[in-house]
Formats: structure tokens, C-alpha cells, sequence
């Protein structure tokens, strides 16, 4: 244990952070007490805090972390610092791991105070309730992400030799991963469009999983799952790799711009790589958008112009030299011929989709669709929440949605993006986004339906007292469970126009989720008999 950790050291780089850590600690209260407070409650459907509005300005942990980090490891970037830790009686990985240990406790102090002060804020102040599951969420999530950026600043750290190398090192391994994902998916949707983003291994490792993208843009963000996991084990890869590195490390690579060949490389070709693959990304663009080619012309000039200045004032930087920065230029076309390296194994990895696809529609042995916004949106009639999650056998259904998997054109005015989950003969499960157009199987299945009519209903939007709403309510109910989905539908849309009826409010829960709205529901004599007779005895008059 004496190898690995020093509480003596434990203690000295804790204080060394003090008083910056001291100044964000304060920081991080009033920025999360004046988020509580000026925040405007939208709160989930039993009016308690949900977890994006719940510590919102945590986020700005993104900047003290990494500012944190490198006080802490300050003494890399100064020889005579170098020099003085590496002469400890200590070993290297001893001193590194208990400084990184001093800089995980003041990340710890960081969330815990700023989840504590909303917490407090919120209960306390504004009198809502904060689910013991939001708080432990947001402090897995916003812990995550700072170890991620920790993690990324010190092994940034090792590969440089001074501020500015150390801080370019430290951007390259916290932004070109989420933005290397997310070009590659884009090119890899580009050669197969059938790809289903958030249902394939995307999901998982696709670009919206990368902190802080994840908790910003993600409506997951704050999901204890998977994508947390890979991120905690990301962050640990990271730590025992800048552990290696500082243990290899020597002391005269204080002030050198970087520190190993591969590194240098790596570093200073890193967001020109990226800028040329976006040069390249709008010139492909113009190709489908010719109303926009000038301005998609003129935006890849423009990427591809700032990628070689960005080479040019690195190597400028790095060698403190016009002659020798104009000898390395040629690596420059090593850094273009590495973006058609890229964009091919997008192509590759677009053929492993398709060669998993389908044959025939009897391959498949049911298919579930589903919609990202399956609330709001529907298509030909048909509400897309009533498909989530659930199979279909039905044969013409399935070959109506492999007839829309394969079609090349359609009526693009009439259908809706999904994403289909095809259960294959042979035992393979795959996902592929379907361009579903109006299809009467599909739509005369789901109208016919008992089951799927199940997963919306109604339920009271208030305690019932009087004895005559309870019966209305409980003969309501039992006719209503007995109704197919499009009767339901017809009688949450009020069915024909013109034609006028008894109606009940209810609150409507849509598949599990409650929107907190009240839904009209109109009843009909054929549907509900027995409910519209006690709605005639009640009321005589009928409702418009």
C-alpha cells in the first residue's frame, strides 16, 4: 500500500489546491443557489424537481475541474519542481496517485456542495420536493464527468511540457472523441440510412454519450445506465494511463513543448483532422443540397483554411521556428489522407449493417416500431406512443413494413421516420430506421386492437366524493377497457366532425408516461351505452 499511496502526499496536495478549490467550492454554492431560486419550476408530473432543472449550473464544473487538475499537477510543467518530486523516496506512482486521490476528494466536496445547496434550495425555499433519486443521479452524473475531465487534463498533462502544449493536449483528448463519434456516425448513416441511431450500438458509444454532451443534449443525460458506466470506466482507463505515463515520465521533459513522437503527432493533428473532415462533410452536403452548394462551398473553404492555419500556429508554437514549421507542412497531407482513411471505415462499417438485413418479410418473425417524440407526433391516424414496445406478429403487417424498408421513393408527405425492432427467424434481434408511409395493414391492425388500446387511459383528475361521479367513473371504465384503439381514439379526438355527444374529462396516461393534461374523452351510444345513458339522465342536453 506504501507503493501506491502517501497520506503525507495525500495531505500536501490538498493543501496545495486550497485556496483555488476553496474560491469554487464558494463558487459552486451561490451558482447553484441562484439556479434554484431563478429557475422557473416545471417539475414532473406530481410536481416534484426533476433532474434537468435540479443543479443546473453544475455544468459548469467543464471549467473548474480542469483548472483544478492542473494546479494539483502543476510541478510537471517547472524543472526544479520536476526535479524535487521525482527525488522522493516515494515512488512515482505513489505520488501521482496521491495527488489524483487529493483531486477526486475536492471534485467529491465540489458536487456534494452544489447538490447539497439545491437540495436545500428547493426543499427548504421553494417548498418542491427533490426525489432522493434525482439527487443521486445528478451526483453519479456531475462526479462522472468531472473525473472524465480530470482524467483527460492529467494525461493531457503528461504528454506536454508546458501550459499552452498542456492545455491543447488536454482540449484534444476532451472534444475529439464526442466529435470523432459523431462524424462517423453521421458518414456511417450517410452509406446506410437504415441505420437506427438510438437503438444500435450508437446508443451505447455513439457521440451523445460523451460528457458533458451527455448531460446537456441527452434526454438520458442523467440515467444511471451503460453510458454512465463506460464513462466511469473511461475515466479510470485515463487515470491508470497518466499513472503509467507519469511514472515513465522524465524530469527534463519540463518545458518541452511535448513529450514523445506519437503524442506530438497525435496532438497537432488532432482538430485539423476534424476541421478537414467537416471541409469534407459540406462539400458531400452540397451534393444533396444544391439550393445551399455556394454557402456549403464556402463553409468547407473555410474549415479546410482554418485546419492549416491551426497546423501551421502549432508547429509555430511548438518549434519556435518559420524554417522548421514550413518543413513539417508535408505532415499536413498525412492529416487529409488520414480523413479518407476515416471516412472508408465508415463505409466498412455501413456494409456490417446491411449484411444482417433481411432477405424477405419471411424472415422476420414480428417487428416492434417505435418514434423518438412518440408523444406529440403522429401518422395517418395513428398515435406512434400505441406502437412502443410492443411486437407484432401480424403477417401483413410485417410485410408492410418490409415493403418500407426496402422502398427506394415514396410519399415522403405521408410518413414518418421510425425506428422498427425486427425480431429475425434465425434468432438475430436488429434495429433500422424505416421510412413507415400510410399503411392501411398497419393502421387497420393497430384501429383493431385491445392490447395496444391498453396503454393509453384515462384516470380521475380528482378525488371522488359524490356517489354519482364514482358510478359514472367505474362505468366509464369498465366500457372504456373494452374498446379497441380506434374506438379510443375516436373517442379521445371527438370522431366525426359535426358530430355532437356526451363527453368526460379525465386525466390520459400515454403509454406509462403522464403529460399532466386533461383529455376530453367523447362517448358514444354504440360504444358506451351505458355511460352515455347516465350521461343523458345527468345532462339532457347534448355537448357540441
Amino acid at each position: 500500500m506504501k507503493n501506491l499511496f502517501s497520506f503525507d502526499l495525500y495531505k500536501e496536495g490538498f493543501k496545495k489546491v486550497r485556496i483555488l478549490g476553496t474560491c469554487f467550492l464558494i463558487a459552486m454554492v451561490l451558482l447553484n443557489l441562484a439556479g434554484a431560486l431563478i429557475s422557473e419550476k416545471r417539475g414532473g408530473v406530481d410536481g416534484s424537481v426533476t433532474a434537468v432543472e435540479y443543479t443546473v449550473l453544475s455544468i459548469l464544473l467543464v471549467a473548474f475541474v480542469p483548472v483544478l487538475t492542473y494546479s494539483a499537477f502543476s510541478f510537471i510543467n517547472n524543472r526544479a519542481a520536476s526535479d524535487f518530486y521525482h527525488a522522493l523516496p516515494q515512488k512515482r506512482n505513489c505520488v501521482f496517485l496521491s495527488f489524483m486521490a487529493a483531486v477526486v476528494t475536492w471534485i467529491v466536496l465540489l458536487v456534494f456542495a452544489g447538490n447539497l445547496t439545491s437540495y436545500l434550495c428547493w426543499e427548504l425555499i421553494k417548498g418542491a420536493h427533490v426525489p432522493f433519486s434525482v439527487a443521486a443521479s445528478t451526483f453519479l452524473c456531475y462526479g462522472t464527468m468531472s473525473l472524465v475531465f480530470s482524467a483527460c487534463t492529467v494525461l493531457g498533462m503528461m504528454f506536454a511540457g508546458t501550459p499552452t502544449s498542456a492545455v491543447f493536449a488536454t482540449n484534444v483528448l476532451i472534444w475529439a472523441p464526442p466529435f470523432l463519434a459523431y462524424f462517423f456516425q453521421v458518414w456511417v448513416e450517410r452509406f446506410y440510412p437504415q441505420v437506427a441511431q438510438w437503438h444500435s450500438v450508437f446508443n451505447h458509444v455513439g457521440y451523445s454519450q460523451f460528457m458533458p454532451i451527455r448531460i446537456l443534449f441527452s434526454e438520458d443525460g442523467f440515467a444511471i445506465d451503460f453510458g454512465l458506466l463506460l464513462n466511469l470506466l473511461a475515466a479510470a482507463v485515463l487515470i491508470v494511463l497518466a499513472c503509467r505515463a507519469y511514472a515513465n515520465r522524465k524530469s527534463e521533459s519540463a518545458t518541452h513543448s511535448v513529450v514523445g513522437k506519437v503524442p506530438r503527432h497525435i496532438i497537432r493533428g488532432a482538430f485539423p483532422f476534424l476541421l478537414l473532415l467537416a471541409a469534407f462533410n459540406r462539400l458531400y452536403e452540397a451534393k444533396d443540397y444544391k439550393w445551399n452548394a455556394d454557402g456549403l462551398y464556402l463553409g468547407a473553404v473555410v474549415c479546410a483554411a482554418a485546419a492549416l492555419l491551426l497546423f501551421f500556429l502549432y508547429e509555430l508554437n511548438s518549434t519556435a521556428s518559420i524554417k522548421r514549421t514550413l518543413r513539417a507542412m508535408p505532415w499536413f497531407l498525412t492529416v487529409a489522407a488520414a480523413v479518407a482513411v476515416f471516412v472508408g471505415g465508415a463505409f466498412l462499417t455501413s456494409l456490417c449493417f446491411d449484411l444482417t438485413d433481411p432477405d424477405s418479410a419471411e424472415d422476420i418473425e414480428c417487428v416492434t416500431v417505435t418514434c423518438e417524440d412518440y408523444y406529440s407526433r403522429k401518422y395517418s391516424g395513428i398515435t406512434v406512443s400505441a406502437l412502443l414496445d410492443f411486437p407484432i406478429t401480424d403477417e401483413g403487417v410485417i410485410h408492410s413494413v418490409y415493403k418500407d424498408f426496402t422502398a427506394t421513393e415514396g410519399d415522403y408527405n405521408r410518413s414518418l421516420y421510425c425506428d422498427v425492432k425486427m425480431e429475425l427467424r434465425n434468432g438475430l434481434t436488429i434495429w433500422r430506421r424505416v421510412r413507415v408511409t400510410e399503411s392501411s395493414a398497419l393502421e387497420e391492425y393497430v384501429n383493431a386492437s385491445h392490447e395496444i388500446g391498453k396503454r393509453e387511459y384515462p384516470i380521475p383528475t380528482r378525488e371522488i366524493n359524490k356517489n354519482e361521479d364514482a358510478q359514472l367513473w367505474e362505468t366509464f371504465k369498465a366500457e372504456y377497457d373494452t374498446l379497441t384503439y380506434g374506438q379510443r381514439k375516436a373517442a379521445a379526438e371527438g370522431g366525426k366532425e359535426g358530430y355532437r355527444t356526451y363527453y368526460v374529462d379525465f386525466k390520459a396516461i400515454y403509454s406509462g408516461y403522464d403529460p399532466g393534461i386533461t383529455q376530453r374523452y367523447y362517448v358514444y351510444p354504440e360504444n358506451m351505452p351505458k355511460t352515455y345513458k347516465m350521461l343523458k339522465e345527468k345532462e339532457p342536453y347534448l355537448y357540441d
